[in-house]
């Protein structure tokens, strides 16, 4: 049996759930950060007297809250099709990134679709993709080959 046929069942199962997770973040209606907000801007503020730079902002904050949220979805994709369809699980983690954004644009007033987080969603599936596939490719059984030829 090959490692990517055993670890594809618990992976779709997984997936899907991480994905219903994923949507129900981002069909909240109002945005997920917004109580959070005054710590959000108190820490900063207290960063940047402290000398952090100006750089470091919630846009930087928020772009990297949306990479990191879809490592885990990019890894469980790269599980759930194996190695021979890698492109399928970047694929996916596009489709749905673009489909929370357009269902925001389309449903949700209060909230912000924007390209800038389909990068950083797309970023994020890309990194755990690339961090599924390696795993699968250490996991592969070795191929022998007789000696002398």
């Amino acid at each position: 049996m090959r490692i990517d046929a055993s670890m594809r069942r618990p992976a779709v199962i997984a997936l899907s759930v991480y994905g219903a997770l994923t949507m129900v973040i981002g069909f909240v209606p109002t945005p997920v950060d917004r109580s959070a907000m005054p710590v959000i801007r108190s820490v900063l503020a207290a960063l940047h007297r402290g000398g952090m730079p100006d750089w470091f902002d919630y846009r930087l904050i928020e772009f990297t809250a949306n990479v990191a949220l879809f490592v885990p979805f990019g890894i469980l994709a790269a599980f759930a099709v194996g190695r021979r369809q890698v492109w399928l699980a970047v694929m996916t983690g596009v489709g749905v990134s673009v489909a929370v954004e357009l269902g925001q644009w389309l449903l949700l007033p209060e909230r912000f679709p924007s390209a800038l987080d389909v990068l950083a969603n797309t970023i994020g599936t890309l990194i755990g993709v690339a961090l599924g596939y390696g795993t699968l490719a250490l996991r592969a059984p070795r191929r022998s080959t007789p000696l002398g030829t």
